[in-house]
């Protein structure tokens, strides 16, 4: 099935990387979009753009990301590590990062933890 939600006002509690868009700003909003199926769960994160002005691109994870005294940069280091794929639109005015993980975890890190 198919799961939207769209979030907005304060996001104090909203996902971390919402702090570095503009919809982490007064009024700011984002949308999570999850589809689920007999293959996996697939997740969309649409937010409001980048706070900071950046160059079209995809976005690429942290090299330092995984280390536990890394004090940024972890979660597309995470999403890299355990999702089965993924990937954004390469827009930094309104960027869309999604992800996919596998029903079947045997060649994921998800099944050693």
């Amino acid at each position: 099935g198919r799961w939207k939600r769209t979030h907005s006002g304060h996001l104090a509690s909203g996902p971390p990387g919402l702090r570095h868009t503009r919809s982490s700003l007064p009024g700011g909003s984002y949308d999570l979009q999850v589809h689920r199926t007999t293959h996996g769960l697939h997740l969309t994160c649409r937010d409001r753009g980048n706070l900071i002005p950046a160059d079209f691109g995809s976005l690429a994870p942290d090299s330092e990301g995984l280390n536990p005294e890394s004090e940024s940069g972890r979660g597309l280091a995470m999403l890299d590590a355990l999702a089965t794929k993924w990937g954004d639109n390469g827009v930094p005015e309104a960027r869309h990062v999604w992800f996919f993980l596998a029903a079947d975890l045997n060649d994921n890190l998800w099944a050693s933890l």
